[in-house]
């Protein structure tokens, strides 16, 4: 029986490491993913993903890639205030690399290559200054029990918001 729960636990723990707020690990890297359901074919995707004006480096083939540049993230939109946040949350910005696949009525945003960049300088923290999310992130591989509390839930909400695309308003809606 003392088997059987300790297996029990051991499986539960790692599942719980699995995946926590959309990031995952692998290979040492910190990856963001998330599957969206959409009535946008392709072509309308794409169109959405220009018009917003955020992304660069926007590649079209069988899928869809761009990057992230220094964006900004609102706090207050996500329900957290600046100061209730670690620095290296509340004072950055953050820059990536996205892949968009599309299938069958639904669209799957994977990021990766997640640098953050100081936007303060404060203590030892200097303006300009980049940083791999798994600086912050892992420990050992994997993800720290401090990143998997206000951290994942800021940057979840932000590449939540950030990739919802059918719901944004750059579709032209003249007839």
């Amino acid at each position: 029986m003392k088997k059987i729960l300790v297996s029990i636990a051991l499986l539960l723990s790692v599942t719980a490491f699995a995946q926590v707020d959309n990031f995952s690990v692998s290979d040492g890297k910190v990856y963001w993913q998330r599957v969206y359901p959409t009535d946008l074919s392709h072509e309308e995707l794409l169109d959405v993903i220009v018009k917003a004006g955020t992304f660069m480096d926007i590649l079209d083939g069988d899928v869809i890639t761009f990057r992230i540049v220094r964006g900004k993230i609102d706090f207050k939109e996500l329900g957290f205030s600046r100061g209730s946040l670690p620095m290296y949350v509340s004072g950055n910005d953050v820059s990536c690399f996205v892949t968009v696949q599309i299938k069958d009525g639904k669209y799957r945003v994977t990021v990766d290559n997640i640098i953050l960049t100081e936007n303060v300088t404060a203590g030892v923290f200097k303006e300009g200054t980049e940083n791999q999310l798994e600086t912050y992130a892992l420990k050992q591989g994997e993800l720290t029990s401090g990143f998997q509390k206000k951290p994942s839930k800021v940057y979840n909400g932000f590449f939540s918001n950030l990739f919802l695309f059918q719901n944004k308003s750059y579709i032209d809606d003249e007839w």
